[in-house]
């Protein structure tokens, strides 16, 4: 879900020496004995979590307890404020790890779908891509050339989409 801008959703793999990629224990990711802070404030203390393939998790809490800190802090887009002190988290290497922010959809009239993928770059040239093939076909090019960048950019979608699902319902 981008190496550049992480103002609504992140996609990008975690830089902390805290985290660790390893895929032996079968864990999606596992987190053991983290500390995260803010500033030098620790706000999370001692979080023990372990999350498998095809579980789903959701974080409940009141306003200001550290949802979205520790989401920060497992993406890495909290910025030199939010750190992971202390502790061990194990990602699996055919995990990552995504994140859309609440302010992302505060006041939007687009689904989350939409959301989501109006922030995965890939996933948008793709579909300009195809959209641009397919406006050439539809105005009577139907030459080789014309009809294989039509299928071929017509497949990259389709990768894109078949796995983002796939990583969706089965991380």
């Amino acid at each position: 879900m981008t190496a550049t801008e992480y103002s609504t959703i992140t996609n990008k793999t975690p830089t902390s020496s805290a985290i660790k990629y390893d895929g032996k224990s079968g864990a999606a990711m596992e987190i053991n004995g983290v500390f995260v802070s803010i500033g030098n404030n620790d706000l999370l203390t001692d979080i023990n979590w372990t999350i498998y393939p095809r579980e789903r998790w959701a974080l409940v809490g009141r306003n200001g307890e550290g949802k979205s800190t520790l989401l920060k802090a497992l993406t890495n887009t909290g910025g030199e404020m939010v750190s992971i002190r202390d502790g061990d988290i194990t990602i699996a290497k055919d995990a990552r790890l995504g994140y859309l922010e609440q302010k992302g959809v505060s006041g939007s009239t687009r689904s989350v779908r939409h959301e989501v993928t109006s922030r995965m770059d890939r996933y948008t040239k793709a579909v300009n891509r195809m959209k641009s093939a397919e406006k050439k076909v539809e105005d009577g090019d139907y030459s080789d050339d014309a009809l294989q960048e039509l299928a071929d950019a017509s497949v990259e979608v389709y990768i894109i989409i078949v796995t983002f699902t796939c990583y969706y319902y089965h991380h």
